[in-house]
């Protein structure tokens, strides 16, 4: 469900192109995951609290998020906090955080792999794209995803229901 099996194929086919390592937060993954390409390049956290995916996110050139079902995406929002762009699977809670091409990029389910290395291959060469995609997620994480903000935005809510 999380596309792992996707992301890992696609950066394998990208590997020979562009110098990166991977690092895999929460997950530990067996040695047979791994494309040959990638062996010693992919580097797992096993599970973190909030602040040590934010410590893992720091710095990273993208995070990858090609779930194809996710009902929320809080670790989109996480990355969006630590200025970090996202590419991802176009599902879910995640087409409601995601603006296309303004604060992340997303893959389409059926071409989940082809999408993630065309994506991770951009992000990689163009300095200004990544840039651009953080500084605009992160905008938009202060404007609609603050806890005021949320605060706010539910107690319209209730009052709309009652």
């Amino acid at each position: 469900m999380k596309g792992l099996d996707a992301a890992l194929r696609a950066l394998a086919a990208i590997a020979g192109q562009h110098r990166f390592d991977v690092l895999l937060i929460g997950h530990q993954p067996q040695a047979h995951e791994i494309p040959e390409p990638l062996r010693g390049r992919v580097h797992a956290t096993g599970w973190l609290d909030a602040r040590g995916v934010a410590e893992a996110l720091h710095g990273c050139a993208a995070f990858l998020m090609p779930s194809r079902y996710e009902p929320f995406g809080l670790l989109a929002l996480e990355a969006h906090a630590v200025m970090c762009p996202v590419i991802a699977a176009r599902t879910g809670g995640l087409c409601d955080i995601i603006i296309e091409n303004e604060t992340g990029l997303f893959c389409a389910p059926d071409r989940l792999a082809e999408d993630i290395a065309r994506h991770v291959g951009a992000v990689l060469r163009d300095n200004d794209l990544r840039e651009d995609l953080a500084h605009a997620a992160y905008a938009r994480l202060v404007e609609h995803y603050t806890i005021p903000r949320i605060c706010d935005q539910l107690e319209l809510l209730y009052a709309a229901m009652a």
